[in-house]
């Protein structure tokens, strides 16, 4: 019965021994992981910063072309269009109204 007992007690320190190196291993590879996904999402962070930054840019640029005396500059100066006088306007009614 001793020598069942020492056989047990000699099994549950070998996996003991073997477990704890095994944990070790377990727990580096979680690190690696999470640095490996630490350092994706802190690339996805920058790039989404990037992207917001750009968009404000973007934004900004589309209300200052959008002004009402923008158009109105780009008509006379790029493209020779001048103000109707009243007189030149032609209404048409369409319908029996």
């Amino acid at each position: 019965m001793k020598k069942v007992n020492r056989i047990k007690k000699n099994f549950i320190l070998c996996m003991l021994a073997f477990l704890v190196p095994l944990l070790l291993v377990m727990g580096l590879f979680q690190v690696h992981r999470f640095k490996v996904l630490q350092a994706e999402v802190d690339e996805l962070d920058e790039k989404q910063y990037s992207v917001i930054d750009g968009n404000r840019r973007l934004v900004g640029e589309v209300s200052l072309l959008a002004g009402a005396d923008r158009i109105e500059e780009t008509a006379v100066e790029e493209y020779g269009m001048k103000e109707s006088e009243s007189e030149d306007i032609i209404r048409i009614k369409v319908g029996s109204k």
